[in-house]
């Protein structure tokens, strides 16, 4: 007994430390995505530790809440997160940044799959639960907020809407322009394996 409770005491200060830079990473997440969502960096390197730290961590401590919250969190507001364009004037991003957007979703979708695979789908549901409710009363107080500013100030209210229209149709443009040379691209191997196909049918005959 009293080894083990050696044992206890002297992982108390390292479970302490991983929950301070749990939270640390998953803050610097949040607040990039916060402030400038066409910033990938730091959410990409964060969601790269929390699959590496998922996949090595024992599931019981893993499944500890306190771990699980600030890894989730992060995650969540990422995988259901539209694109977004820059709010300030200036060059707009082209489909390369709305490409890194797709893969950071794509990346936070699978470390949440991770997560869901360690702890269990009972404690995993239970966990984005509270996420979601949380994101829910954050939108929520947003949405009174700008309700309360259409009262208090209509012109500042009014800059903000058309400048999210704006940022809609750029986004809109964005992607169709990015599709387009998609399919461009397409055309064009489809074009260059052409005469290369009818040169090894040639040769089969």
């Amino acid at each position: 007994e009293y080894e083990e409770e050696d044992v206890k005491a002297d992982r108390l200060p390292l479970e302490r430390s991983l929950l301070w830079l749990i939270n640390r990473m998953g803050r610097l997440a949040r607040t990039e995505l916060i402030r400038d969502q066409t910033n990938t960096t730091k959410r990409t390197y964060t969601f790269r530790y929390f699959a590496a730290l998922t996949a090595l961590l024992p599931a019981p401590i893993l499944s500890q809440s306190p771990y699980l919250l600030p890894i989730i969190s992060p995650l969540h507001r990422t995988s259901s997160s539209p694109d977004q364009l820059p709010t300030t004037t200036g060059d707009y991003p082209t489909a390369p940044v709305f490409n890194e957007q797709t893969e950071l979703r794509d990346l936070a979708s699978q470390v949440l799959r991770l997560v869901q695979e360690r702890v269990g789908v009972t404690l995993f549901s239970s966990v984005l639960n509270k996420v979601q409710r949380h994101v829910e009363g954050v939108r929520l107080e947003r949405r009174e907020r700008r309700k309360q500013l259409a009262l208090v100030d209509p012109e500042l209210h009014a800059k903000r809407k058309f400048r999210k229209h704006e940022n809609d149709r750029r986004r809109r443009q964005e992607k169709e322009a990015d599709s387009a040379k998609r399919r461009r691209r397409g055309i064009d191997i489809i074009v260059r394996r052409a005469p290369r196909d009818r040169r090894e049918t040639q040769t089969k005959k």
